[in-house]
């Protein structure tokens, strides 16, 4: 059986973060909360994440400022930014969504991001 994809998620709001993270884990993903860009750094550096969700408004390194460093680190990772006031476009950043976001939302958002990004599954010849 395949593991639990990974995701990442990046929000300066513990309790946002923490609710999030219970919302993937029933969902069956395997969910690691970050509070601060710098945190989201030290993860990536120790783990693989399938997937990452992050804040644009962030105190010290912002959603905008950590998207490039999270595709510097690993380009096939999609990055989904979810933000009360979303800019139109962000280098790093692969799908942009405003807050509040609906649970059935960002369930779907979740599916399509990995569906996208999954490996084919190689066939049994």
């Amino acid at each position: 059986m395949d593991p639990a994809p990974r995701i990442l998620v990046v929000d300066d709001e513990p309790a946002l973060c923490e609710l999030i993270g219970k919302f993937l884990s029933r969902w069956g993903y395997e969910a690691e909360c970050a509070t601060s860009g710098a945190q989201a750094l030290g993860k990536l550096k120790s783990k693989t994440f399938d997937l990452a969700l992050i804040d644009l408004m962030m105190p010290g390194m912002n959603g905008q400022e950590l998207a490039p460093h999270i595709k510097r680190h690993n380009k096939d990772i999609p990055v989904i930014m979810i933000s009360a006031f979303p800019p139109a476009r962000v280098e790093g950043v692969d799908r942009i969504f405003s807050k509040p976001l609906a649970a059935a939302k960002l369930k779907e958002i979740v599916e399509t991001s990995l569906g996208l990004h999954r490996p084919e599954p190689e066939s049994a010849g």
